[in-house]
């Protein structure tokens, strides 16, 4: 039987939510990749959340997104939880890689 394969995108600064979610699809079967669902992640990513400047946050993880998952990765799920930082395009670009 193959691993099944899931690409997670989550908040990782909220608790240990993420971790928790991980952990729970990888009692079921799955090898996760965690990635966060907004970059930069850091006190410039917060600063342009709070300011509501989501189409600067929709740009650089759109950027980051196409640096961490690229051709030749096929996941069987994935599962996005809030994806503040996601736009359109950025769920567009990970439909490619997603049975």
């Amino acid at each position: 039987m193959s691993v099944k394969r899931c690409l997670l995108v989550s908040p990782l600064s909220f608790y240990g939510f993420s971790s928790a979610v991980a952990g729970e699809l990888e009692r079921r079967g799955y090898s996760v990749t965690l990635i966060n669902d907004e970059y930069p992640s850091n006190l410039v990513g917060k600063i342009l959340g709070k300011l509501r400047l989501f189409f600067m946050l929709r740009f650089t993880t759109a950027f980051k997104l196409k640096r961490l998952v690229g051709e030749g990765d096929l996941f069987d799920l994935v599962l996005i939880i809030k994806g503040r930082g996601l736009s359109s395009d950025s769920i567009r670009y990970l439909r490619r890689f997603s049975k």
